[in-house]
Formats: C-alpha cells, sequence, structure tokens
C-alpha cells in the first residue's frame, strides 16, 4: 500500500465575504483569531485552533472558482499529493505542479464540492499559538 501524503498543513474553509471587516469582527466575536493576512491586505485567514476561515471580499471565490465556498489544503507537497491520489482514481480539474511540490491543483468530490491544494514556493508553516 502506497503511503498517503500529508494533504497539507492546514485545512481551510474559503468564503466569499460582503465587507471583509465585518465579517472579521464578527468572527472574531465568535473566538477567531487572525491567522494570516487582513483588512490591510485584502483577504484574511482566521482560526479558533481547529477550524481556519478564509475570508476574500469582492466575490472572489465565485470569479475564481465559479462558488461561494471553497475547501482548501495549505502547504502540502502538491506534486506528491496529486501523484498519490491519481492513484486511487480522482481526477483532476486544475493541475499546476511544480517538481519542488509547489503549485496548485483542482478535483471536485461526488457531490460537486470543489477542492483545491495550493502551496507557494516561499510558503512556510505557520505554527498555531497554544493560547487557542
Amino acid at each position: 500500500m502506497t503511503d498517503i501524503p500529508r494533504l497539507g498543513h492546514h485545512f481551510e474553509i474559503c468564503i466569499s465575504v460582503d465587507s471583509l471587516p465585518d465579517s472579521i469582527a464578527f468572527y472574531q466575536k465568535l473566538g477567531f483569531k487572525i491567522y494570516t493576512g487582513g483588512p490591510d491586505k485584502g483577504w484574511c485567514t482566521l482560526t479558533d485552533g481547529i477550524i481556519f476561515l478564509a475570508l476574500f471580499p469582492d466575490k472572489f471565490i465565485e470569479k475564481e472558482f465559479g462558488i461561494p465556498v471553497l475547501f482548501n489544503y495549505r502547504g502540502g507537497n502538491v506534486k506528491k499529493i496529486v501523484d498519490y491520489l491519481k492513484t486511487q482514481g480522482v481526477e483532476f480539474s486544475k493541475e499546476k505542479v511544480h517538481e519542488n511540490g509547489t503549485g496548485s491543483s483542482i478535483f471536485t468530490d461526488p457531490n460537486g464540492r470543489v477542492f483545491f491544494f495550493d502551496t507557494a514556493a516561499d510558503e512556510e508553516r505557520i505554527d498555531i499559538p497554544k493560547n487557542y
């Protein structure tokens, strides 16, 4: 049996929002803290230590992926993930994979949910503070 590669250092639910500052404030009321990005970056990832939410204004998710919510695995070796999942019969609608493991890929589950694997060349794992 082939070892299953780690799919990423975290899994985030990407959501289109009408107002980034209002959405950040709302999720902070629920105990989420800013993990990366912020209003000054034009996007934001928040976490409660377990769940990661990536918020994008201006219907970015719909424009880029054609859906309002996206499931995203961040920081894994995209090449190894794609190679392994293909052995399992998963078909990809997009593959931009580099030999060093960076890149992105997209597949859809049997119910139409879109999964996105994405690792940038300069991406580093950001450990979650233990105070969550």
